[in-house]
């Protein structure tokens, strides 16, 4: 069994975009364009809805370019699979 931490996006996310009056697309553009990394609306809105996780080094980017603390913009799940 293995055991991953799985980072997802706490409300701050959200409430980051809302404060601006950001469509996820906006906000998905405005991030692509800061971090350097493919960022898409659907990836802004499986974040907000924490359907799926973040990789670490995407939530730190992103932490960075918000100026948000990491520790504020994610929570750490550990999920536990098989091998």
């Amino acid at each position: 069994m293995v055991n991953r931490k799985i980072h997802y996006a706490t409300k701050k996310l959200r409430e980051y975009r809302e404060d601006r009056d950001w469509s996820q697309e906006k906000l998905a553009d405005f991030l692509t364009l800061q971090t350097g990394i493919s960022v898409t609306r659907a990836n802004i809105q499986s974040w907000e809805s924490q359907a799926n996780g973040m990789k670490a080094d995407v939530a730190l980017e992103i932490a960075n370019v918000l100026k948000i603390p990491i520790m504020e913009l994610v929570e750490q799940r550990v999920n536990s699979k098989e091998s």
